[in-house]
């Protein structure tokens, strides 16, 4: 089975919004230099998303394989959301974090990147597919350094911004949420919603008498967005 190592449009649109914070004026900054930092970071999660779907197709024959990888996915995954976690402190903190000579830094990128190559390595020892992927997650470290060094010097309102659509847009999903039809069927990214103060105000409207019992019991669902806007 031939591995689909492909982008989805819609995340690579969306992650161009992911660090074009407005400026003083409310106008996003164009041409941002690290939207393409950003690009190669999601590129990596999409990638290994291929990952979990190529073996959960490949080896349901396999059960012991099988969960060998969904283990090896699990690390991964905490390894690289705490990576995650790191860097989005670093944008938030600015220069103060010194993110360049942070040992611990260096620490939690090397974790993320050696337990996302050990999995998608023994998926590729299963199923005979390239390691496309594992130049991008090896360069994880170096990447969040690119980052932060773009976004350390803006104010802190921009940095704070940057740094929860950087998390929003680049973490993982768990292995049960990741299928097929999830990476046809991609989420937008919560960086495209209006926030709230975008939304029109509503006027208040007169009061009505009450409305007769539903037969049906039907109840209005109010939608709860997920993330808060910024």
């Amino acid at each position: 089975m031939t591995l689909r190592l492909k982008m989805v449009v819609m995340n690579f649109g969306a992650l161009l919004l992911l660090v074009m914070v407005p400026s003083v004026h409310g106008v996003p900054r164009q041409g941002d230099p690290t939207a393409s930092i950003v690009a190669q970071i999601v590129k990596a999660r999409d990638y290994t998303a291929e990952y979990v779907v190529l073996a959960k197709q490949s080896l349901a024959k396999n059960p012991s394989d099988l969960q060998q990888a969904q283990k090896l996915y699990i690390l991964a995954y905490a390894d690289y959301n705490a990576w995650v976690a790191y860097v989005k402190t670093g944008l938030q903190d600015g220069k103060a974090k010194h993110l360049n000579t942070d040992a611990e830094y260096q620490t939690i990128s090397s974790d993320a990147s050696t337990a996302g190559n050990a999995f998608t390595s023994f998926v590729d020892s299963k199923t005979g597919e390239p390691k496309a992927v594992n130049v991008l997650l090896s360069s994880l470290g170096a990447l969040g350094l690119q980052l932060w060094n773009g976004i350390k010097d803006r104010q802190q309102k921009d940095r704070a911004t940057a740094a929860t659509n950087f998390e929003q847009g680049t973490k993982w999903s768990p292995w049960e949420a990741i299928t097929e039809d999830s990476l046809k069927n991609p989420q937008p990214s919560p960086s495209t919603k209006p926030s709230d103060s975008a939304k029109p105000s509503e006027k208040t409207q007169p009061s009505k008498p009450p409305n007769p019992p539903n037969p049906q019991g039907q109840m209005t669902i109010q939608y709860l967005e997920q993330f808060p806007a910024t």
